[in-house]
């Protein structure tokens, strides 16, 4: 019972300081530390409380001392889901085997279990957990995107970059491939992506960016409207929208996306038949926002990056500057510098 206390209290405390320093969700923490003095009060409960269990411990002979542990990339949605899982296992071995001895301490072992289920369903969401999107990067993030061609080239080069580099999402934007082409492409790019902190986007198409298990689409005015993404998709994608002009951006919001876009900002290569939208238009678009992050897009470079940045932008959607780079680790470094000095 010892260990399966120990294992309960760590696990859930792992996920406490998840919650705090990774994902600063103050509102779980604060539940997760309740659950962690309520794992100490049940203790108590048992006959000869904490001191007969400490004196119960046997750790160096314990046959799972020295257990080999797998070594894999991990994300906080997946540290969180362990640990999570662990905390709830523990806390089912610690109701069960309290029955015979307490049954006020079996209702509080059990009643510590449930809320353990409670508290990964409110924060499921929010951290990414296995099922549900990745949440959004936090503060100002470079939103790259790229033709496949581009993302693939010398072995997925452009790729890996991106991703060491810390971007925090990553779109495929290959317009007019047939269904088969994309979903192929998407499988490939988010195997490459997968382990990364960056978010890989598909565009346009919610049901194949859910088959290849992208972990967000985006979303243009001709495309499936938000809502109904939404209900295709449940928690599975995070969802953006095109938008292009203060109206737009007004509906698009009602509709909740995760993030919408806003642009062209700057007279764009990429759309050149596109008047730029400008930065004090994209200044009202995110006062107005409130806790929906926009991010910027059409002309982005880094002479410029710093400017959206000023005016409220959350993320900064870069084409051009990236794949037309010449030295793209230099790009980013650049980029970088900007995103941490807002930090």
């Amino acid at each position: 019972m010892d260990a399966n206390l120990n294992r309960a209290a760590e696990g859930v405390r792992v996920v406490e300081d998840m919650l705090r320093f990774e994902l600063d969700h103050a509102d779980g923490a604060d539940s997760l530390r309740g659950l962690r003095h309520a794992l100490r009060e049940g203790a108590k409960l048992l006959p000869g409380g904490p001191g007969a269990l400490l004196a119960a411990r046997d750790s160096v002979r314990d046959v799972a001392r020295n257990a080999p542990q797998k070594s894999r990339r991990e994300n906080p949605g997946n540290i969180i889901s362990a640990n999570l899982k662990r905390a709830q296992e523990a806390a089912r071995v610690l109701e069960e085997l309290s029955k015979p001895l307490s049954t006020a301490a079996a209702a509080r072992f059990g009643e510590i279990r449930f809320r353990l289920y409670d508290v990964e369903k409110e924060i499921a969401a929010r951290a990414g957990l296995p099922g549900f999107a990745p949440p959004l990067p936090r503060g100002r993030f470079l939103y790259a995107v790229a033709d496949y061609k581009t993302l693939s080239a010398n072995s997925f080069c452009f790729l890996n970059e991106l991703s060491d580099a810390g971007a925090g999402m990553i779109q495929l934007r290959d317009k007019g491939k047939d269904d088969s082409t994309f979903l192929k492409r998407g499988l490939a790019a988010a195997r490459r992506l997968d382990g990364s902190s960056a978010i890989f986007v598909m565009n346009d198409r919610v049901d194949l960016a859910l088959a290849a298990g992208a972990g967000a689409v985006h979303l243009g005015q001709d495309d499936m409207p938000p809502a109904a993404a939404r209900a295709v998709s449940g928690p599975a994608l995070r969802i953006g929208f095109s938008t292009h002009s203060f109206s737009q951006a007004m509906k698009g919001l009602e509709a909740a996306p995760d993030y919408i876009s806003l642009g062209p900002i700057f007279p764009s290569p990429t759309k050149p038949d596109r008047k730029p939208v400008g930065l004090k238009l994209l200044e009202r678009v995110c006062a107005a926002a409130g806790d929906t992050p926009v991010v910027a897009i059409g002309g982005i470079s880094v002479e410029n990056l710093e400017s959206v940045f000023e005016v409220g932008a959350a993320g900064a959607a870069a084409i051009s500057a990236l794949s037309k780079s010449r030295n793209l680790k230099k790009t980013l470094d650049k980029i970088n510098g900007i995103i941490e000095r807002f930090r």
